[in-house]
C-alpha cells in the first residue's frame, strides 16, 4: 500500500486480515453466492472412453463481472470443433445455452447473455471424427450482482494505487481469477521481501492458485 494511502477502518481491517489469515470473509452482499459457486462440481469421465475430454480453464470457481464472459479451455489437438454447455443452475433446464460448432478453444458470449448474480456450470464437448466421449469436466462462475459490481469499481476508483487492496476487494467479492492477478502485480514489487513472499504464498495457497 502508497504510504501516503489512508483506508477507512473497514477496509483497513481487511487488508490486515488477508495479510495476517490468507482469506477474507466475502461481503454481505455477495455471501451466499460466494457459498453457491464454490462448491465442487464433479468430474464425469467414463473409464475406458477413447476420447480427450477438455477441461475448462477460466472462469472457473470465480466471479465474472461481464454478462458476456468469455469461457476458455484446453484445445483437444485433434477436435473438428467444440460444443460448449451453460447452465443456470437456479434454472436448469430453462437457463441452458448450448453453443456449437466453435473452432477456437475458447467462446465470448454476446453481451447480457447471462443475468447478473446467478451461478453458471459450464463444460465442453469435443468432437472428434470415430470417438464419442462419455463424460465431461464440469466448472462453475457466478456474475457479480450489481449492486457487488458498482462497489467493487467504486473501491477501485478510490485505490487504484494499490494491488493489495485491489487483491483483498477481489477476494471479498469471489473475483479470485483478478485476485491472483493482483498478487502477482504485488510479487513483482517484493521480490526480495521475504516477509511479504510469505504472506503472498499463503494467500495464493487460500486463493487456490498456483
Amino acid at each position: 500500500i502508497p504510504k501516503t494511502l489512508i483506508l477507512p477502518r473497514t477496509l483497513s481491517d481487511t487488508v490486515r486480515e488477508l495479510a495476517t489469515t490468507g482469506s477474507v470473509t466475502p461481503a454481505e452482499s455477495a455471501r451466499d453466492i460466494v457459498k453457491s459457486g464454490s462448491e465442487p462440481d464433479i468430474k464425469e469421465v467414463t473409464r475406458g472412453t477413447n476420447a480427450p475430454v477438455p477441461v475448462p480453464l477460466s472462469p472457473n470457481h470465480t466471479a465474472v463481472r461481464s454478462t458476456g464472459p468469455t469461457l476458455r479451455w484446453e484445445a483437444i489437438s485433434n477436435a473438428q470443433s467444440y460444443e460448449v454447455h451453460i447452465i443456470n443452475l437456479a434454472h436448469p433446464e430453462q437457463g441452458r445455452i448450448i453453443r456449437r460448432d466453435i473452432k477456437e478453444a475458447q467462446l465470448t458470449l454476446e453481451a447480457d447473455k447471462l443475468q447478473p448474480g446467478q451461478v453458471y456450470r459450464w463444460f465442453v464437448v469435443a468432437k472428434i471424427p470415430n470417438s464419442s466421449p462419455r463424460g465431461k469436466f464440469a466448472a462453475r462462475f457466478w456474475v457479480l450482482d450489481e449492486q457487488s459490481l458498482h462497489e467493487v469499481e467504486s473501491i477501485e476508483h478510490a485505490y487504484s494505487r494499490s494491488a493489495l487492496v485491489r487483491a483483498v476487494i477481489y477476494e471479498k467479492y469471489g473475483l479470485y481469477e483478478e485476485a491472483n492477478e493482483a498478487l502477482g502485480q504485488l510479487e513483482q514489487m517484493n521480490l526480495n521481501n521475504k516477509s511479504a513472499k510469505k504472506m503472498l504464498d499463503g494467500m495464493r495457497r487460500r486463493l487456490r492458485r498456483k
